[in-house]
């Protein structure tokens, strides 16, 4: 199963909307990252890691965020009203290392 295949009902609305729509369509981008809470972050993948201060001896506290980031783009016309979707994408850091 593929993203393509459970957003083709939605991209279809959208690019009906877009069609029946008149002036310039903006398509917006912008990547999200859900962050899970895991023991094993090699179960589910990881999206980074962060600078989490000191141990009390003095050692960097380094911690590695599990989850998955989304990119999308989103078709809005120029008064803000959106249409829907015009592309998703989901993926982990290991994915592509």
């Amino acid at each position: 199963m593929t993203e393509h295949s459970v957003f083709a009902g939605h991209f279809a609305a959208t690019a009906a909307r877009v069609a029946a729509s008149e002036g310039p369509i903006l398509i917006l981008q912008d990547t999200t990252e859900f962050i899970y809470g895991r023991a094993q972050p090699g179960k589910i993948g990881f999206t980074k890691t962060i600078n989490a201060g000191r141990y009390k001896a003095g050692q960097p506290n380094v911690l590695t965020l599990c989850g998955m980031l989304m990119h999308s783009s989103l078709a809005v016309t120029l008064t803000g009203t959106p249409l829907g979707l015009t592309a998703v994408k989901f993926w982990t850091r290991t994915k592509f290392k």
